[in-house]
């Protein structure tokens, strides 16, 4: 019986080692989606093909350092994109920090 257990724990071990890491606060759409006003992002946001990310006019969103995936269509008209998060680097104290729109 022991052996069957030290059985299921190992690979147990080796396939949360082989799965890929999802943040918990990752965003991945299953629509069109909209933001507006101010926005914090808590993990990477993803954008599905097919979906459309409309962000409106006016909109301020804080990337942190996650990265927005578009696969479908972004819209986004007079919105400011930047991040909070410090680090170094030559071009400003959050320089870098940011990963970007891909």
């Amino acid at each position: 019986m022991r052996g069957i257990y030290a059985a299921l724990l190992s690979i147990l071990v080796l396939t949360s080692t082989i799965l890929p890491l999802v943040d918990a606060a990752d965003t991945v759409t299953t629509g069109d989606d909209s933001l507006s006003g101010t926005v914090v992002l808590d993990g990477n946001y993803t954008v599905s093909a097919g979906d459309t990310l409309t962000l409106a006019a006016g909109t301020t969103i804080d990337a942190k350092d996650y990265w927005i995936l578009v696969e479908g269509s972004l819209v986004a008209t007079d919105t400011i994109i930047s991040s909070s998060t410090q680090g170094s680097g030559q071009g400003g104290a959050s320089a870098g920090v940011w990963n970007g729109i891909i």
